[in-house]
């Protein structure tokens, strides 16, 4: 058997080292896996996006009236700026941008 694999370069008959931070990965995986399925660690629960109701998207609009940033109508409507922008792009709503001065 040795003879055929020696035959077959891509194969060899010699096993492949691993690096120590790759076992170090492996370990600590087969570790958290076992935590895991014992029940010591549970998993996540995924957060759930609020839906936008009609008067939050009233406030938005109300808000880019103003001339308020995306940062603070995300303080106000308490929620990210991701989600503030996303759904002002969908709506055609545009907030004001800060335009700095050249230094």
């Amino acid at each position: 058997m040795r003879s055929q694999l020696a035959a077959i370069p891509e194969i060899g008959c010699r096993p492949q080292r691993r690096r120590a931070s790759t076992v170090a990965r492996s370990a600590f995986g087969a570790i958290m896996r076992a935590l895991y399925n014992v029940g010591v660690i549970m998993a996540k629960a995924k957060k759930r996006a609020l839906a936008w109701s009609k008067d939050d998207v009233k406030t938005l609009r109300a808000l880019a009236k103003a001339k308020l940033s995306g940062t603070q109508a995300a303080k106000k409507l308490k929620r990210t700026r991701g989600a503030v922008a996303q759904k002002a792009m969908k709506l055609g709503v545009r907030f004001r941008s800060i335009k700095r001065k050249a230094a």
